[in-house]
């Protein structure tokens, strides 16, 4: 497979990743038009309001692009951010830079085309694969705890997480490592395309530096190659990168992630 193949395999799981989350809530809205998936959640913070282009476009056209963009989140009284890709969307990049749209994340886009070795998870911990929405909430309390860190409101992990039962589909697989029956460390991968995305990886700030994360990582990756994925991908963390270049995954391409802020009430939950 070619780096560009790699990369537009990553593209697509990445888009269908934004589209699944903003499916976990029956209040959720997908919008595409002409390669522009427009993602719109429960909450009016950034993170889950989500834009994505997925074409070509030059300077003009990424001024148009942008104010659609604007446009659709001001109709709904929402923040939102846009999700870049370093290797198609520098007109985009320059506009989100003009109207002072806050640069939040720059992530690697990491991928990996075999197995690793067998997960070494540390004494007491045992890996278990998610089955109910009783797992679904072990989960969900790991990532929405351990991505205060990385500055996402808890309230946040709270909307997103907040039917557990539209989390368990057919082409996602969650993962929480138990630790003396307590939920410590946890990850997702998504199928698409051929592929899998690796989504979600986290562990309680009291229990990191204890291979809790490199175990889910890895059982994950596997678990993704025997289900028949010819490929992991995943946008990586300042905290997780050194742990994926050390496992062998290798960057093929970066995603940039751009919000703003609008002071707005709440939308209202059905």
């Amino acid at each position: 497979m070619t780096r560009d193949e790699k990369i537009y395999l990553s593209d697509c799981n990445l888009a269908e990743y934004r589209r699944e989350v903003t499916r976990w809530r029956s209040v959720g809205e997908i919008h595409e038009e002409h390669d522009l998936l427009l993602t719109l959640g429960p909450s009016t913070f950034p993170s889950t309001n989500v834009a994505m282009y997925l074409g070509g476009h030059d300077r003009s056209s990424a001024v148009l692009l942008f104010d659609r963009i604007r446009s659709f989140y001001a109709e709904h009284n929402a923040s939102f951010s846009v999700q870049m890709r370093q290797h198609a969307d520098s007109p985009l990049d320059d506009v989100c830079r003009r109207e002072k749209m806050i640069p939040a994340i720059n992530a690697p886009c990491l991928v990996i085309d075999h197995p690793l070795s067998a997960p070494e998870a540390p004494p007491k911990v045992e890996l278990r694969y998610v089955t109910t929405p009783a797992g679904v909430r072990d989960f969900a309390f790991v990532i929405t705890q351990s991505y205060v860190s990385l500055g996402m409101p808890a309230y946040v992990g709270n909307y997103l997480f907040g039917e557990p039962a539209r989390l368990l589909q057919p082409c996602t697989r969650l993962l929480v490592a138990y630790e003396d029956g307590r939920p410590v460390s946890a990850a997702m991968i998504l199928f698409y395309c051929n592929i899998a995305g690796l989504y979600w990886v986290g562990t309680l700030e009291a229990k990191r530096g204890q291979r809790f994360s490199k175990a889910c990582v890895m059982e994950m990756t596997n678990e993704a190659f025997r289900l028949g994925a010819v490929l992991v991908t995943l946008q990586a963390s300042t905290f997780g990168e050194p742990l994926y270049l050390r496992l062998g995954f290798e960057e093929i391409t970066r995603y940039l992630w751009y919000m703003t802020f609008i002071k707005a009430p709440a939308r209202r939950e059905s």
